[in-house]
């Protein structure tokens, strides 16, 4: 069973709060992002929960705060976080370190100069009181790149993936940088890694815990997209190719999007892969996923991912794009697969259990509204004890916004 949910709400008109949503580890955080407010400029807050016996609603600037659970109040932790300037989009992607204290925010629309939507993420620390800029900003020079698309950070917060699905004529992408602990700014690690074809190589992304695996989406490639993980190798400061998984369902078609969203553990052994647009089952649109366990090399055998478990695809309704998000619990235990659906179809979420021999689950959580997006995004704690979902297009699709908080008992 669940308890209820936790709304955090916002009031203004077409701000899509929960286009982006990421929790802690210990679920005790959450980074939620409005990227359409202020003229698309983007605004990013983050709350704490803390443990009250008190109901709460209170004004945040000229936004509200809604706390629907008696036993929980999510305070803000300071001050909310801005775009700059009209269509950066900041917040479209976030990353979230285990502690929560820091912060990792794309503004995908950022002009660097003449560079016009070249894109470019900064780097927050919670010091107690507000958020502080960490090192330099990470910028994009190319033109339309749309760097920070797709965004991943490692636990600690030192590294950090930035994926631009649009560098060089929509082949993509993806620069990772590291915390220089002398100099206090971001550096290269490594050479770019990049696509082939106009594949959106790096639309989604995803990191182990310690930054040492990437997880690389490429949902329009020719073969119906993969996902390509990477391995750092520290002697020869450069990253190391990895296996491709593919798409392995039935009927699998060349227009799924494999790849369009990818979760890895914190070990980097199991990786959740979403498809949204899969209808190889006999429901256009109905979405599928999968979960990937890795196998290192051997003296007779390649490294490779191998599915464990069958396909997810919840209960399978027409146009109700599972797998459009995933969120893949740092154990590898539990998976969440995010599925708006459409105008006709309400979203609802899907969060499996792996059980030593199949994945299993309950009922799905299911939006109490249409149009919603409900699980457009999706987070999930630490033995899945608490799980986000964003709702950017709550209040029938015209786009206010409102995340939901659930609760799992342990």
């Amino acid at each position: 069973s669940l308890h209820d949910a936790l709304p955090i709400s916002e009031n203004a008109f077409g701000d899509r709060t929960g286009g982006a949503v990421v929790l802690s580890k210990d679920g005790m955080v959450l980074a939620v992002s409005s990227d359409r407010e202020d003229v698309r400029s983007g605004r990013v807050r983050v709350f704490r929960a803390v443990s009250s016996g008190r109901n709460l609603r209170q004004e945040i600037g000229d936004k509200r705060t809604r706390n629907l659970l008696s036993d929980v109040t999510w305070e803000p932790m300071g001050e909310p976080l801005a775009g700059r300037s009209r269509t950066d989009h900041f917040g479209i992607a976030l990353g979230l370190s285990d502690d929560g204290s820091r912060l990792a925010v794309s503004e995908p629309g950022y002009d660097n100069g003449d560079a016009y939507n070249a894109g470019n993420v900064r780097v927050f620390h919670f010091n107690g009181t507000d958020w502080e800029l960490v090192g330099n900003e990470i910028m994009c020079d190319v033109r339309a790149d749309l760097a920070g698309s797709a965004l991943a950070l490692s636990g600690d917060g030192s590294r950090v993936a930035v994926g631009a699905y649009r560098n060089n004529q929509q082949t993509g992408r993806v620069k990772l940088y590291e915390l220089n602990n002398s100099t206090g700014n971001w550096t290269d690690m490594g050479s770019p890694l990049e696509g082939t074809g106009k594949e959106h190589f790096g639309f989604s992304l995803s990191l182990n815990v310690d930054g040492s695996v990437v997880a690389i989406g490429a949902p329009l490639s020719d073969d119906g997209g993969y996902v390509q993980t990477f391995s750092w190798v520290d002697a020869l400061g450069e990253w190391n190719d990895g296996p491709r998984m593919y798409n392995e369902a039935v009927n699998a078609d060349i227009d799924d999007r494999f790849g369009f969203s990818v979760s890895l553990s914190a070990d980097g052994n199991r990786c959740a892969v979403g498809a949204p647009r899969y209808g190889g089952d006999g429901f256009p649109l109905g979405g599928i996923a999968f979960v990937f366990e890795y196998t290192p090399p051997s003296e007779t055998a390649n490294a490779r991912w191998d599915q464990i478990g069958e396909g997810l695809n919840g209960d399978g309704p027409v146009r109700l794009q599972l797998g459009y998000s995933v969120s893949l619990s740092p154990d590898g235990q539990f998976v969440a697969l995010g599925s708006p659906g459409d105008e006709s179809i309400q979203g609802r979420v899907f969060v499996y259990h792996w059980n030593g021999d199949v994945w299993d689950y309950t009922q799905p959580i299911v939006s109490d509204t249409p149009m919603d997006d409900f699980g457009f995004s999706v987070s999930l704690s630490l033995n899945a004890t608490r799980i986000a979902i964003g709702r950017p297009s709550e209040s029938r699709g015209v786009g206010h916004g409102l995340v939901s908080v659930y609760e799992f008992p342990v």
